[in-house]
């Protein structure tokens, strides 16, 4: 009986912390916090892995990197060609934490959504503040063994970015004026939890450790 017990604190343990990876995508925006806030089953992956060393819940329906204070960073990565795309860094804040910068330049306010116009799909909490992202200055790497190129600058905003807040990127794919996309060419939002992020997930972290005692408990019994 013993035995049994200590198995099924194994298994809740590996549960925990096996679940099924997910592709990297596209176009998305990590952060300097290296904290990820997840809905539903816990993620893995290549993807994760590389660009965050945290996993906690998310507060709400948005899954995505924590947004740091003012002052830290972003890093937008992208398996398009940033020399010959232009893609741009946005941020959802429904017109707060203005004004904002990043890399150093500021970053213009679309109060009437005149600039960003995506018919076939898009995010909610307009307006935007937005960027042109540089064409050089891009560092690159490997993410699930395909080429990605990385930007990293400061970010500053005022005040708290709270719930809901978000920061996404996206390509422009016409060219007639303002910014143009669709949903194969913007990113996963940034943050559900906004400011400094938070501890590991406790129940997580409690049901990894009865996981790991459960092992040994097995062990020993076993010797």
């Amino acid at each position: 009986m013993r035995n049994r017990l200590l198995v099924v604190f194994a298994l809740l343990g590996v549960c925990a912390v096996v679940t099924p990876a997910f592709a990297v995508p596209s176009l998305g925006v990590a952060s300097s916090t290296r904290i990820y806030a997840y809905t539903g089953t816990i993620p893995t992956g290549t993807y994760l892995d590389e660009l965050s060393d945290v996993l906690i819940p998310a507060t709400g329906d948005t899954e995505g990197f924590i947004v740091g204070p003012s002052g830290s960073s972003l890093i937008v990565f992208t398996d398009y060609d940033p020399s010959s795309s232009d893609l741009y860094l946005l941020a959802a804040t429904g017109g707060a934490n203005g004004p904002m910068t990043f890399d150093g330049s500021g970053m213009a306010f679309d109060a009437g959504n005149a600039f960003v116009d995506s018919p076939n799909g898009g995010y909610t909490n307009k307006p935007y503040y937005y960027s042109l992202l540089p064409k050089v200055g891009w560092t690159s790497d490997k993410l699930e063994n395909k080429d990605y190129y990385f930007y990293t600058g400061v970010i500053t905003y005022s005040g708290t970015w709270v719930p809901g807040n978000y920061f996404f990127s996206a390509r422009d794919i016409s060219t007639a004026a303002g910014l143009q996309y669709n949903g194969n060419n913007f990113s996963p939002k940034t943050s559900s939890s906004g400011g400094n992020g938070g501890a590991p997930e406790p129940a997580s972290m409690a049901l990894l450790g009865l996981g790991l005692a459960g092992l040994v408990g097995l062990k020993r019994r076993k010797a």
